[in-house]
């Protein structure tokens, strides 16, 4: 089983070198319940995903949060990490995800005078997209919700055909 090595920030392309914590998105459907009928109880429904949000903590201040705090015109943050797994077999597995959108929110830690070198910020990003691979290569899952995208392996499932069969022959 591969066992988690760390992790690298970087926000727009600019390395966040004091990273002490990083908290991907919640993957998570919206469900609806439909009856028919002639049915004897309802189904859930895929409705969409949910907001998506990820968070990470840095040691003292990070001021690429601030030049992309909220919606600018023109302005995106892009949240790029990189995961490392060791395997048991001493090959180690990279995990990447980018996430795009908006500095939501920012919350710094209380000051007081213990335990200055943990001191530092929680900044929250809004996610319009993202994306996960393994080794930079291989997708998982790529989310767009502006353009409707939820792909699995490189599948968009939204975009499948009511005849599952018709993709394969």
């Amino acid at each position: 089983m591969p066992v988690y090595r760390g992790c690298s920030l970087w926000m727009n392309g600019l390395e966040i070198a004091d990273t002490v914590s990083y908290t991907p998105p919640e993957i998570k459907i919206t469900q609806k319940l439909f009856k028919a009928g002639a049915m004897n109880a309802p189904v859930p429904v895929d409705d969409g995903t949910e907001l998506m949000t990820a968070s990470y903590k840095c040691q003292g201040m990070d001021a690429m949060a601030f030049m992309v705090f909220g919606i600018i015109p023109g302005v995106r943050a892009r949240l790029s990490v990189r995961r490392a797994y060791r395997g048991p077999l001493e090959d180690i597995t990279m995990i990447e995800e980018e996430v795009e959108g908006f500095v939501s929110a920012i919350r710094a830690d209380e000051h007081g005078n213990n335990d200055k070198d943990t001191i530092g910020q929680i900044v929250t990003v809004s996610a319009s997209y993202y994306r996960v691979s393994a080794n930079g290569v291989y997708p998982l899952l790529e989310i767009n919700p502006v353009l409707g995208l939820r792909k699995i392996l490189g599948i968009n499932v939204l975009g499948m055909p009511g005849n599952f069969m018709s993709l394969i022959l």
